[in-house]
């Protein structure tokens, strides 16, 4: 497994997985919920909306996938990098994803569309960790390059 992440009140647990799969858990029966399939290499990032609606992954295929936590239906896919996508993270107010890739960008999506706002360029090797400041007005990103950008929304 290459990405765990929890939903707001810990009940459900997300795994990103080598084998191109992300295994959703309920934490209080510790019983498997949903194994979604629609990566076509591995899964490096996984994220949940503030609101534990949405599930947001990345990895090896280059491309970010929208899941409906509720029934593990894929909503949507989203792509414009050109290598691997190392990370997904939503904003606090959950409007807008930002995706960080080993092609050395960061890009901003707004949810409601799907629409790219936004490619960040800065950074001289993949960029492999993001974080939003709580009130939204920053996004963060950490490179290989050992360098951090912050990034004015």
């Amino acid at each position: 497994m290459h990405s765990l992440a929890f939903n707001k009140d810990g009940s459900m647990l997300a795994a990103g997985c080598y084998d191109t799969t992300i295994r959703l858990w309920n934490m209080e029966t510790r019983e498997p919920v949903h194994a979604l399939i629609g990566h076509t290499n591995f899964v490096l990032s996984v994220a949940f909306d503030p609101d534990s609606h949405i599930l947001a992954s990345g990895g090896g295929g280059k491309e970010i996938h929208l899941w409906q936590v509720s029934d593990g239906r894929m909503l949507e896919t989203l792509r414009g990098h050109t290598n691997f996508v190392r990370c997904v993270v939503f904003s606090p107010d959950g409007k807008l994803l930002a995706s960080a890739s080993e092609d050395k960008t960061v890009r901003l999506w707004r949810l409601s569309d799907g629409a790219l706002l936004h490619t960040f360029d800065g950074h001289s090797h993949g960029v492999t960790s993001l974080a939003f400041t709580p009130d939204g007005r920053y996004l963060v990103s950490g490179s290989r390059d050992t360098r951090l950008r912050v990034w004015s929304m």
